[in-house]
Parts: structure tokens; C-alpha cells; sequence
């Protein structure tokens, strides 16, 4: 499935949330008209056989589609975490941070895969300095932000790279 970051996670919430409740809601109504009013014209063992067991359903519906409202509550919050880590992260990586300088952490490697991980932890220490002070994101949060860090230096340099040892 691959890496879901907090704002996509409220987001589903968000949508669980609205369709549970509306389908809920929409259910328990029509299901008290079929008890009540009978529009079948069931006969009435059925009808409440039948619409007790829909009812409850629609009301599992609506429970879980409050559950969701509170998780997509407390996922925001999460997402405010992650916004301000990202912002910092990335700014500081902007205006003090330059592919050679990741570059120097390479130095003496001549293998690629050992290029790529003295470059990934040059970075992962780097980002994990700077989250010291805040309260840390979660760990698949800060490995896909060193990810999207590398692609964003690396992605035409490592190519290049090769092709200058060929």
C-alpha cells in the first residue's frame, strides 16, 4: 500500500465519517417508516424481524461513523505536527543544505549502494537534529520525508554519477 501520510488518513476519515452517519441516518429513518407504517404490507412478524435487524445495522452505521469523526479529530492535530516538521525540515534543507554538500558523506565509496546510504544518513542525521527540539513526528513520517529528500537531490545526479564512472 505504500506510505499514507496523517492528512490522508484524516481525509479518509473525513469521508468514513460523512457516508457512515448519512447512510446511518438515512437507513434508521427508512427503516421506522417500514415498522411503523408498513408500506408492503408485511405481515408484522416479518417487519420486525426484518427492520430490527436493519435497524441495528443502520445504528452500527452511525456509531461507527462517530468513532470516525473522533479519529479524523485527533489525526488533525497530527497533521498540524507534521506540517511544521516538514516546513522546517524542508526550509532548512533549501537554504543551507546542497547535493554536494550530501555529496562530501559519499566521499571514498565507489560502490552505489554504499553512495546511497552514506548520502540517506547524511540526511537522516541531519533531520533528526532538527526535530530534536519538537515533539517528533511519527517514524514513517520522518523515512519517507529523508525519501522525498534524497529524490529531490539525487534523482538526475545518480545517473549522471554513474555515467561519469563509466
Amino acid at each position: 500500500m505504500g506510505y499514507m501520510s496523517n492528512e490522508d488518513k484524516a481525509l479518509d476519515n473525513k469521508s468514513s465519517a460523512t457516508v457512515l452517519i448519512v447512510v446511518g441516518g438515512i437507513g434508521i429513518l427508512a427503516d421506522l417508516i417500514y415498522i411503523f407504517l408498513n408500506p408492503f404490507d408485511s405481515p408484522s412478524s416479518n417487519r420486525l424481524l426484518t427492520g430490527g435487524v436493519m435497524l441495528a445495522l443502520f445504528i452500527f452505521f452511525v456509531i461507527t461513523g462517530i468513532f470516525a469523526v473522533k479519529k479524523y479529530k485527533q489525526l488533525r492535530i497530527s497533521v498540524e505536527k507534521e506540517y511544521e516538521a516538514r516546513y522546517k525540515i524542508e526550509t532548512y534543507f533549501e537554504n543551507n543544505i546542497t547535493a554536494d554538500d550530501i555529496d562530501e558523506s559519499a566521499k571514498g565509496f565507489e560502490d552505489e549502494g554504499e553512495i546511497y546510504y552514506a548520502r540517506y544518513n547524511f540526511i537522516k542525521d541531519k533531520v533528526m537534529t532538527l526535530i530534536e527540539d519538537m515533539e517528533k513526528p511519527d517514524d514513517v513520517f520522518i523515512e519517507n520525508l529523508i525519501d522525498e529528500l534524497y529524490s529531490d537531490y539525487f534523482e538526475n545526479h545518480s545517473r549522471e554519477y554513474t555515467d561519469d564512472k563509466l
